[in-house]
């Protein structure tokens, strides 16, 4: 009889019910006590994979036996407790789609009879399948740009229209010294200070007019010093096309601001040192046009900069190191061998006018992301030049003078040397007229007595030669020589000294020798006077023997020729000075024999020295460049 009231109540609703469960777009069914349905719609039915009929009468147990469990207690407990339950939600496969799980949003609510007695139970059931997977990956999606935000090195904000934040990343809140959740909800003008914010207010209202906004500015930010920012304020809308607030995107450029300008203040400073500089400096492409030059190298070839730039650095060359020069070029752009760059080389320019000028020229080169440079200091020589001939002159001069102070103390040897084919020919002649007066010379012996004369006039007058050449002041004048003739013509011309010092001279000559470049009158100079001083150096020691070797060798790309002597030697503090100008260990020496010896030696491209010998005395060491070593320096 219970039961039969609950379903007539039911029943009387019924009526009520039917239109309201026909209209409304989702799942809807109202059970009874026993939990049986009573009404249900065609949305419910379809998702449940039944009829409305099948559905009437029987409890939820048996239509639903998987889910009924969890949601009959739900059922109970509005019935008991008489209060809803909203917005429930559960996992469950459909009869009709039992391949597919679904979720669906429940809510309960008490039906409730004229006296307020809880006679049944209305479910509304909505599929929010779609929903949830929708509102996943729009979660997954902000996840996903939180993370982008957060980690880009970039400033983002967003500001609504009433200019507070709405989202900040932390690198924007942490350039304002706060943190994300301070700066979320505050205001523009607390966020960047009042000095900063009369600064970007105008842009503000530009931006929430719905215009974009692009600036870079100097801000004073708080606690913390002036920052350079690149911004943009971009607008929002909403449908309506209503500024709604506007984006904020933050490059700060501060430490790009200051590495600009301290690169131009760098640059002012490198083009005031090169167009201060005497020498040429020229900047040139790939293709070897000049790209730039300054004041000296106008100076130096009496171009200007309109006449030049932009022309190929052959205009700048005489003729014959065009080719060469374009030659070299390819070689490099294809192998990458160079032979000039990043060597010193000496040359000849050609001026405006035509004249050519001795140079120096140093070239490097380097490659950037516009391509390969050249660069080309050059140093005039025209006024070295003439400075270096006038020195030769002088040098030849000085080294004149020294040779004819040797001759003074060779005296004694030239007369002995030269007494010996005179007194000869003065025999051959007394003997000659010996016999002509005593009518006894006949056709045979006067051609013996003549020819006798004829060869020591011969010996004598090389003797006169040989003197003449060594003190002739001349030009000097650089050929192809081999060093061991000229040892042993110095070695003829110092005999006689060596005798008298009582001394003995012995040559130990390499046979294998190559040739060099040089003047032979100067390096019969150095090696006379470096064996006078050894045998005066030998004349002031009792021990024996006094013996002076003249050593010729080959290393590598020079020849190397020695003199040792078994003298008295250096001390430590006179070796560091011999070859100094006007320094002397003799009474009567005048002290420029040495340091002329080593200005000719250097000005072959040689080197003079002396080192100690292990017993006693001092050996002098000179090396020269072999002539094929010369040809190709």
């Amino acid at each position: 009889m219970k039961v039969t009231n609950r379903r007539d109540s039911s029943q009387r609703q019924s009526p009520d019910l039917s239109q309201f469960y026909k209209s409304v777009p989702v799942g809807l069914c109202c059970l009874d006590l026993d939990l049986r349905y009573v009404h249900i719609n065609e949305w419910l039915a379809a998702i449940n994979g039944i009829s409305v009929q099948e559905h009437l009468g029987r409890t939820i147990g048996e239509v639903l036996p998987d889910v009924a469990a969890g949601v009959e207690s739900l059922l109970r407990q509005v019935i008991e407790t008489g209060e809803p339950i909203l917005d429930g939600t559960v996992e469950s496969q459909t009869q009709a789609q039992p391949e597919i799980k679904r979720i669906f949003q429940h809510s309960y609510l008490p039906v409730k009879s004229d006296d307020d007695t809880i006679i049944g139970v209305t479910c509304a059931v909505q599929d929010i399948t779609e929903r949830k997977h929708a509102e996943a990956a729009l979660k997954s999606s902000e996840q996903q740009l939180r993370l982008i935000t957060d980690n880009l090195p970039a400033l983002i904000a967003y500001v609504d229209s009433e200019q507070h934040y709405r989202f900040a990343n932390p690198a924007y809140a942490q350039w304002f010294g706060r943190s994300v959740q301070e700066v979320v909800g505050m205001p523009i003008r607390t966020v960047v200070g009042e000095a900063a914010y009369r600064l970007i207010v105008e842009r503000i209202d530009v931006v929430l007019s719905g215009q974009q906004v692009d600036f870079e500015v100097w801000l004073p930010l708080p606690d913390r010093a002036e920052a350079c920012a690149r911004v943009r304020y971009l607008p929002h809308f909403t449908k309506d096309e209503q500024v709604q607030g506007f984006f904020v995107l933050v490059t700060d450029i501060t430490d790009i601001k200051l590495a600009n300008d301290q690169l131009r203040s760098s640059e002012r400073r490198f083009r005031s040192v090169v167009e201060s500089a005497n020498d040429a400096i020229i900047l040139a492409d790939g293709l070897a046009q000049i790209v730039s030059w300054n004041q000296a190298a106008q100076t130096i070839f009496g171009y200007s900069d309109e006449e030049v730039l932009g022309k190929p650095l052959m205009t700048l060359m005489p003729e014959r190191y065009r080719e060469p020069h374009t030659k070299g070029l390819e070689r490099f752009a294809q192998t990458g061998e160079a032979r000039a760059i990043g060597q010193t080389v000496e040359l000849e320019g050609l001026r405006k006018d035509g004249s050519e000028f001795p140079l120096e020229l140093s070239l490097s080169s380097w490659k950037t992301v516009e391509g390969r440079f050249y660069c080309g200091t050059i140093r005039d020589f025209t006024e070295r030049k003439r400075v270096e001939k006038e020195l030769d002159s002088l040098r030849a001069q000085l080294a004149h003078v020294n040779r004819l102070s040797s001759m003074s103390e060779m005296a004694i040897n030239l007369a002995h040397e030269i007494s010996q084919p005179l007194s000869a020919i003065a025999n051959d002649a007394g003997t000659c007229v010996e016999l002509s007066r005593q009518d006894r010379l006949d056709a045979r012996d006067l051609q013996q007595v003549l020819r006798a004369i004829n060869e020591q006039a011969l010996r004598a007058g090389e003797i006169v030669a040989r003197l003449k050449r060594f003190t002739m002041r001349s030009v000097p004048n650089r050929s192809t020589l081999d060093i061991n003739e000229v040892v042993r013509e110095v070695e003829r011309f110092v005999r006689h000294d060596a005798l008298i010092h009582q001394s003995q001279l012995c040559c130990e000559l390499d046979k294998q020798l190559p040739t060099v470049q040089a003047d032979a009158v100067q390096l019969q100079q150095v090696l006379v006077n470096l064996l006078l001083n050894a045998f005066e150096a030998m004349e002031e020691t009792e021990a024996h023997p006094h013996e002076v070797i003249i050593r010729t060798s080959a290393e590598a790309d020079k020849i190397r020729v020695s003199v040792c002597d078994q003298g008295t030697g250096l001390t430590p503090d006179q070796l560091e000075c011999v070859f100094e100008p006007y320094f002397t260990t003799k009474a009567d020496g005048l002290g420029l024999g040495l340091s002329i010896s080593q200005t000719i030696i250097e000005a072959h491209a040689g080197r003079l020295w002396a080192v100690p010998n292990d017993d006693r005395g001092m050996t002098f060491y000179f090396t020269l460049p072999t002539a094929s070593a010369t040809v190709e320096a």
